[in-house]
């Protein structure tokens, strides 16, 4: 069944999913793309599956074991033998990988040094503009 959830009711489930999927096809725009979904999946405790072709993710997934990348066609009998072993695997561990999966999205995805670090330069910017366009110099 399908039904349209708001973001709170999906963050409040989120963590009960055994994997979080975020498939790509290879193609310029997903290489360098940066999946939010990733960081939510990870901050949420769950490991990601992902295919290499997912920009960022797939290299923040393959660096902290946060789940696992695919290579090649990700529908290949091979693959789908690792995806069920993974599952397996995970699931007998789910408090590690829970664990591990919230370790890697603080790391990757925390963006308050980041956020105080544009304010800063915000704040400088503002007191070097003329009173006129909202600066503080006379």
């Amino acid at each position: 069944m399908l039904f349209r959830s708001t973001h709170a009711q999906v963050l409040e489930v989120l963590p009960a999913a055994d994997l979080g999927i975020l498939l790509r096809a290879p193609s310029p725009v997903n290489f360098v793309s940066s999946p939010t979904k990733c960081g939510e999946y990870l901050a949420s405790g769950v490991p990601v599956l992902t295919t290499a072709y997912a920009g960022d993710a797939s290299r923040i997934i393959s660096e902290t074991s946060a789940g696992l990348v695919l290579h090649g066609n990700a529908s290949s009998q091979e693959n789908t033998d690792l995806v069920l072993t993974y599952l397996r695997i995970s699931m007998a561990n789910r408090a590690y990988v829970a664990r591990r999966s919230y370790l890697a999205a603080r790391e990757h995805y925390n963006t308050a040094p980041s956020r105080e670090s544009i304010a800063q330069l915000v704040r400088e910017v503002l007191s070097a503009c003329p009173a006129s366009l909202g600066g503080n110099r006379q």
